[in-house]
């Protein structure tokens, strides 16, 4: 999700974006990115603690749905509800809809008490255009500053060669056919080691971990050196890694 979309999120939370905007530019997505949208979201209310009684008034409008429908169980710290949303094809235009209802909810519960204060952007006058100008301003000069810092270079190299080769490799590997099983008329036994071997070998997943455990790192050195919340330095190690990607493979995330 760009910066411009989360500015338009909180717009909406501030009651000078509509909904029927965010739904529309939400259903010109495909189905890949719609999940990771309603991932992101999620990331955008934690910060906003849900209280119970928000979380059961939407519950109360899911009520009826089936319980054979795919759905995602959203937890919140400190809360024994849990949110749960439907993720099928016909109902996750939906299920944004009600994150959106939950996100304004909480929204508008904490800006009384940050307006005015310097804890974020999100609690500026996002009704002026200069302000949302600036912000987009500053986001754009620290991709730059990063993307040409030396202290991170290395680092940002290595988790897009990492997120390239497990992207790349994983379209490459659903992309081969079926192989035909011989059949076999002699069994050996293998040992833990080769088995454990064999498993990592034919993963499509092989990066995971080791990309998770650098974008979570650099994300903890960017929100230190940059003085920067843990949303935004997440958000801006991804758009250098884009940078990365597009200079060095010629492609993107997405």
């Amino acid at each position: 999700m760009e910066l411009e979309e989360e500015i338009a999120i909180v717009q909406f939370g501030q009651g000078i974006y509509s909904k029927e905007n965010l739904l529309t530019r939400f259903s010109q997505l495909d189905e890949a990115r719609k999940m990771s949208w309603l991932w992101y979201i999620e990331n955008l209310l934690h910060p906003l603690k849900p209280t119970e009684a928000e979380i059961e008034s939407l519950n109360a409008s899911t009520a009826s749905v089936n319980d054979d429908a795919p759905f995602l169980i959203i937890r919140f710290s400190g809360l024994k509800k849990v949110l749960r949303i439907r993720t099928s094809k016909g109902a996750i235009d939906q299920s944004y809809g009600l994150l959106l209802d939950l996100f304004k909810m909480a929204y508008q519960r904490c800006y009384s008490l940050e307006s005015g204060g310097l804890t974020s952007w999100w609690y500026q006058d996002l009704s002026n255009s200069e302000t949302v100008q600036q912000i987009l301003t500053r986001h754009h000069e620290l991709i730059d500053e990063i993307y040409n810092n030396p202290g991170f270079r290395s680092e940002f190299a290595s988790l897009a060669k990492l997120w390239y080769q497990e992207h790349h490799g994983r379209k490459a590997k659903l992309a081969e056919p079926e192989p035909v099983p011989a059949v076999q008329t002699h069994f050996d036994f293998v040992t833990y080691n080769e088995m454990i071997t064999g498993f990592l070998e034919n993963t499509i997943y092989k990066n995971s971990r080791a990309i998770w455990l650098l974008s979570d790192s650099l994300a903890k050195a960017l929100s230190k050196q940059y003085k920067l919340e843990k949303e935004q330095a997440r958000r801006l190690v991804w758009e250098v890694v884009e940078r990365h990607l597009r200079k060095t493979y010629n492609t993107g995330l997405h």
